[in-house]
C-alpha cells in the first residue's frame, strides 16, 4: 500500500487521476484526413479514435491516430521529464529529454513526419497533436496542455517513473497538515510522502 498526503485539497481529483494512471507515453502519427474521418465515423485499418485530454476544456477534440507508437518510441526512451515555464504564456509545460537511442528515434520520427501531425498520447488520451514543420534534433521536446502547476508536476512524475500497472485508490481521508520531510522537498508539486 502507498499513502500520499496532499497539501492542496482542491487538487484531490487531479491526484486521484494520476495515481490510477500508469503514465504510459506514446507518439502516434495522426491520419492526414483525421477531421473528415472522425466526422464520418470511418475507421481505416491500423487506426483508432482517441480523444484529447479533459485539460483541453470544452473544445477537446478527437483524432484518428495509428494504433501503434511511431518508431516504437515510449517511456523507456525517456531520460528525464521536468516542469518548466513556457516563456510565451508563462504556463507550466513538461520538458522531455530522451535517451541517446530515443533522441535518434525521435529525430527519425519527426524527419519522416514533416508536414504531418504527431499525437502525444498518455494513457490513451491525446495531450497535444502538433504539426511537424521540420526534423527535430537534440533529443528534447515540450508537452503542453493547459496544465496547472500540480497537473504538470504529476504528469512529469508519471512519465519519469511509469507504473507497470495502474494502482487502485481504496480510500481518501482528510488529515492534519504534516511538516516537510527530512529531505525537505516534496515528491512533486502538491504532494508529500506520508
Amino acid at each position: 500500500q502507498v499513502l500520499l498526503r496532499v497539501k492542496d485539497t482542491n487538487q484531490l481529483e487531479v491526484v486521484k487521476t494520476a495515481v490510477e494512471a500508469p503514465g504510459r507515453i506514446e507518439f502516434r502519427r495522426v491520419h492526414p484526413e483525421s477531421d473528415s474521418l472522425v466526422s464520418s465515423g470511418s475507421l481505416p485499418a491500423g487506426y483508432e479514435f482517441l480523444k484529447e485530454s479533459p485539460t483541453r476544456g470544452p473544445n477537446a477534440r478527437s483524432y484518428l491516430v495509428e494504433r501503434s507508437p511511431a518508431q516504437g518510441l515510449t517511456n523507456r526512451h525517456l531520460a528525464e521529464a521536468t516542469v518548466v515555464t513556457n516563456l510565451m504564456d508563462s504556463k507550466p509545460v513538461v520538458n522531455v529529454r530522451f535517451t541517446a537511442e530515443g533522441a535518434g528515434l525521435f529525430h527519425e520520427l519527426t524527419r519522416a513526419s514533416v508536414g504531418q501531425m504527431v499525437a502525444v498520447v498518455v494513457d490513451g488520451e491525446v495531450l497535444m497533436a502538433p504539426r511537424i514543420n521540420e526534423a527535430i534534433a537534440g533529443g528534447q521536446c515540450q508537452i503542453s496542455g493547459n496544465f496547472t502547476e500540480t497537473e504538470a508536476g504529476l504528469l512529469a512524475a508519471m512519465l519519469q517513473t511509469p507504473l507497470p500497472t495502474p494502482l487502485k485508490l481504496i480510500e481518501m481521508t482528510e488529515l492534519e497538515p504534516a511538516p516537510p520531510t527530512s529531505a525537505g522537498a516534496p515528491v512533486f508539486p502538491g504532494v508529500l510522502p506520508a
